[in-house]
C-alpha cells in the first residue's frame, strides 16, 4: 500500500482537529471547575497553602463550604466558587 505524503499529512491534520476538540470537550467539563488544593495553589501562587487551609478549615463559619466538595479524603475546590467567594468576601 502506498501512501503519499499528502495523505499523511491530511490524516495527521484530521487527528489534531479530533484531539483538539476532545480537549476542548474536556475543558468544558463541569468536572474541570474542580481543583484539589495542591492544583489551586500551583494556579493562583499568590494564596499560600497557610491560608488556604486556614479557609478550609473554618469553611462551616465563613461560607467556604460551599465551594468545596469532599470525595473520600480529598477536598475539591470550585475555581468559580472560589472567585464568588472571594469577589463577596469581606475586606478588612
Amino acid at each position: 500500500m502506498n501512501v503519499s505524503e499528502q495523505q499523511i499529512s491530511i490524516l495527521v491534520n484530521q487527528l489534531i482537529g479530533t484531539l483538539s476538540s476532545d480537549q476542548n470537550l474536556i475543558d468544558e467539563s463541569p468536572l474541570a471547575d474542580w481543583m484539589s488544593l495542591p492544583s489551586l495553589i500551583e494556579r493562583y501562587p499568590d494564596f499560600t497553602e497557610s491560608q488556604m487551609r486556614t479557609i478550609l478549615f473554618h469553611r462551616a463559619k465563613n461560607g467556604f463550604d460551599k465551594c468545596v466538595r469532599k470525595v473520600g479524603k480529598k477536598l475539591y475546590i470550585s475555581i468559580t466558587g472560589f472567585n464568588d467567594w472571594i469577589s463577596n468576601c469581606p475586606s478588612v
